[in-house]
């Protein structure tokens, strides 16, 4: 739509609307706003009022504001911060921000918790701007920045790619800008910060799956209600298969079906077409991904059941290891499934094991991790799994002290702590 609007408030208030302020007057004891946008937008905008003081800066050409009320300055600094980084990342992949402006607008916890984008526009709740922006320092989750960066975000994914309204719809917008997100904080504080920021969005998933009653869907068929699953699963997924095929492949992939789908009018994209294009950027031996982590329901199951090690000539050690690995679906009643297109189920039987381990048929690429005392990486390799159950023999420089199966947790599993085992001596 085009948008314009007249706007009034009290007095001594400021009013914030879409698009770029053409004047203000006064009348009978009220304020008056005129804002006009330039351009076509999404249908979607909101008004806001306050007695606001204001915050400024600029990059990359773009005036950066926020409208916050004056006793709440605490985290204006990481805010600015995460709009710039944002700005400067999906401009840099993506293509150029569509507006003058970027500007954040305070309003009231009363009205809820959310952030949400609107144009030019971020209205955002007060919640962020009153917590303790100094626990990022210590290694906690810095709020402010990331909040402020996941909704710049959408400037690209949401309002110049609009999906239709469909089952999937948030995966364009809300599990891509999260997934963005995470890579930008990594710019800004570091790939082990990044990571475990997308171990907190499994861990989002999986407790928001055990108390959804309803059958869950598959990644491409996200339904609107269900954050858990666009946010948690689609941030955790994403970032897998950027892992995998790289993310400067991932994101040209993003990239693509952006430019295809960019400031277009219906028929509108859909979350399937999105899948096309990263299965496009995906290689033959990677396509298996598709199905594991958009198409179904895919869960894993690797267990790591021992790791020795001996002692060799020149400070290195040969590091010996059994491991588990298992997958398999969920199919619409809730039951896991081990057989798939005409395929038998893998089993094995462990000695003195009452039961058969199952899992899918198995042609996946799965990291070994080998690591020192201080947590410093010795190995870290994929290797190609046809079994569930594996051994391994690798020399590595430096004295082992924990080896893990998929120790970074790059798939779902729910219980990943069994995937990573102390190295004993033999």
């Amino acid at each position: 739509i085009y948008f314009e609007t007249v706007v009034s408030t009290s007095a001594k208030q400021t009013a914030v609307a879409p698009g770029y302020l053409l004047g203000e007057w006064q009348a009978n004891g009220r304020r008056y706003f005129h804002y006009k946008m330039d351009r076509k937008i999404k249908f979607s905008f909101g008004f806001n009022s306050g007695h606001y003081a204001l915050a400024q800066d600029s990059a990359q050409g773009v005036g950066l504001r926020i409208f916050y009320h004056p006793e709440h300055p605490y985290c204006l600094e990481p805010m600015l911060r995460g709009l710039r980084a944002s700005l400067a990342y999906n401009t840099r992949h993506f293509g150029p921000y569509p507006h003058r402006n970027a500007q954040i607008i305070e309003f009231s916890l009363a009205a809820g918790t959310f952030a949400t984008t609107a144009a030019n526009c971020i209205p955002m709740s007060e919640v962020r701007f009153i917590a303790n922006s100094q626990k990022a320092q210590a290694g906690n989750m810095d709020m402010a920045f990331y909040v402020a960066a996941h909704e710049l975000s959408h400037q690209w994914w949401g309002n110049q790619l609009i999906p239709g309204g469909a089952l999937g719809a948030l995966m364009l917008t809300e599990s891509v800008a999260e997934y963005l997100t995470a890579n930008i904080y990594a710019e800004q504080y570091g790939k082990a910060q990044a990571e475990r920021f997308i171990r907190l969005q499994l861990e989002r998933y999986l407790g928001g799956r055990a108390t959804d009653t309803r059958p869950e869907r598959a990644l491409q068929y996200v339904h609107p209600d269900q954050q858990y699953l666009a946010y948690g699963k689609g941030a955790f997924v994403l970032y897998t298969l950027g892992e995998y095929i790289g993310a400067a492949r991932l994101n040209g992939a993003l990239k693509t079906c952006l430019d295809k789908a960019k400031n277009q009018g219906p028929p509108y994209t859909s979350a399937i077409d999105l899948v096309r294009c990263l299965r496009q950027a995906t290689p033959d031996s990677l396509q298996y991904l598709m199905r594991d982590l958009f198409e179904t329901v895919t869960f894993h199951e690797h267990k790591m059941l021992a790791a020795n090690k001996i002692p060799m000539p020149n400070g290195q050690y040969l590091v010996n290891l059994e491991f588990l690995v298992k997958k398999y679906r969920i199919d619409e009643k809730g039951n896991k499934v081990y057989a798939e297109g005409g395929r038998p189920a893998l089993s094995y039987q462990a000695p003195a094991s009452a039961a058969p381990e199952n899992s899918l048929p198995l042609n996946d690429y799965l990291e070994i991790g080998i690591f020192d005392k201080n947590k410093q990486v010795l190995y870290h390799q994929r290797h190609k799994i046809t079994q569930i159950y594996n051994k391994l023999s690798i020399v590595v420089e430096g004295n082992p002290a924990e080896a893990g199966v998929d120790p970074f947790v790059r798939f779902i599993d729910t219980h990943p702590n069994d995937n990573k085992k102390v190295v004993g001596n033999l």
